[in-house]
C-alpha cells in the first residue's frame, strides 16, 4: 500500500496568539539539510528579539531533525515535527517563533500551541 506524501509549492506563514504569547510559524519547501539550516538561520536573524525560534525539518524518512531552542525539553521541536509527520510532509522546514507574553503555558499548553500553529 502506498501512502500519500506531500510537500509545499510555496512558503506558508501562520500566526497564533495564546495567553498573550505570539507564535509565528513559517514553513517552506527545501531540498536538503543545508537549505533547512540556512532557512533556520535566516529566520533566527530576522526574529532575533524573539524568546524562542524552535524548528523541525524533514527531508525523508531517514533525514530529519528538530530543536526546542530553549523551550522545555519535548515541548516545541518534537510537536512541530509530529505535525509534519501527521500530514505526511516531506522536504519541508518549519520555524516557529515565540514572543513570550508573560503568562506561562505549562508543558501541555506549549505542546498544544506549537502543534496548532504548525
Amino acid at each position: 500500500m502506498n501512502k500519500e506524501i506531500f510537500t509545499l509549492s510555496s512558503e506558508v506563514t501562520a500566526e497564533l496568539k495564546i495567553k498573550h504569547s505570539t507564535f509565528i510559524s513559517r514553513i517552506k519547501r527545501i531540498q536538503n539539510t543545508q537549505e533547512a539550516k540556512e532557512y533556520i538561520s535566516q529566520i533566527s536573524k530576522i526574529e532575533k528579539n524573539a524568546n524562542h525560534n524552535c524548528w523541525a525539518y524533514r527531508i525523508n524518512d531517514n533525514i530529519y531533525h528538530y530543536s526546542d531552542a530553549g523551550e522545555p525539553s519535548g515541548t516545541a521541536g518534537k510537536p512541530i515535527f509530529n505535525t509534519l509527520l501527521k500530514y505526511n510532509l516531506y522536504q519541508v522546514v518549519c520555524v516557529v517563533t515565540r514572543y513570550f507574553g508573560g503568562v506561562k503555558l505549562g508543558i501541555r499548553g506549549l505542546i498544544d500551541a506549537y502543534s496548532q500553529v504548525t
